[in-house]
């Protein structure tokens, strides 16, 4: 692997970490409750997470997965699953409020009520949903082996580009956490509910989506 293509892979991760998917928004609605500290630490389980998808990426096995029909399957309706859950839990506090009659405009001018989150709870739940979705590994198969050269040892290279994606997606991560945290201190419960609802709604609609995916 020459200087320029990994420099090409390095350009190509960072836009690819820009994007949201489940996993920012996980590491944005754990910072909006439980703070920084769950926040990083929900961003550390993606890091991991993405190193698993470069292991299994090197040694074939996520090729294998992909090409099983049963193996495939079994992947996608785990990761809806969870996608769903994590969605929901998300959206049942507001749905308590307004079932309640008091509506959020209760907690209109209260400041977010912070939750106590793990670091290590925050991991776990940050590697799970990094980890949900075959769409990623299947991403990971098609993508990354554009950048491998053929005349060298693979092994080497995929290590350079973990180090090189993992360089890239914790600062990312890591800047979300701190604009959620800044954001935060200004923000009404109130406000935080309807975001927290809102981002669970869209971990279902991932969910509802994955589950029909088809390889």
């Amino acid at each position: 692997m020459t200087l320029e293509t990994l420099l090409l892979f390095a350009v190509t991760e960072f836009l690819l970490c820009l994007s949201p998917g489940p996993a920012v928004l996980a590491v944005v609605m754990l910072t909006l409750r439980g703070g920084a500290r769950p926040g990083l630490a929900a961003s550390a389980g993606v890091v991991a997470a993405t190193a698993v998808y470069f292991a299994l990426s090197a040694l074939g096995l996520g090729a294998i997965i992909v090409a099983s029909a049963t193996l495939f399957t079994l992947v996608k309706w785990l990761g809806a699953a969870y996608l769903v859950v994590l969605g929901i839990g998300a959206v049942l506090p507001l749905a308590r409020r307004l079932w309640r009659g008091g509506g959020a405009d209760a907690a209109a001018n209260t400041p977010v009520v912070r939750q106590r989150i793990r670091a290590g709870d925050g991991f776990r739940r940050g590697f799970a949903v990094q980890l949900s979705s075959p769409k990623t590994m299947m991403f990971f198969i098609a993508l990354f082996p554009q950048f491998i050269s053929p005349e060298a040892a693979v092994a080497p290279q995929f290590v350079a580009m973990g180090l090189v994606s993992a360089s890239i997606e914790m600062p990312v991560l890591a800047a979300y956490v701190l604009a959620t945290t800044a954001s935060a201190r200004f923000m009404r419960e109130r406000v935080a509910l309807w975001l927290d609802a809102a981002g669970g709604a869209v971990l279902v609609a991932l969910g509802a989506a994955l589950a029909t995916q088809r390889r």
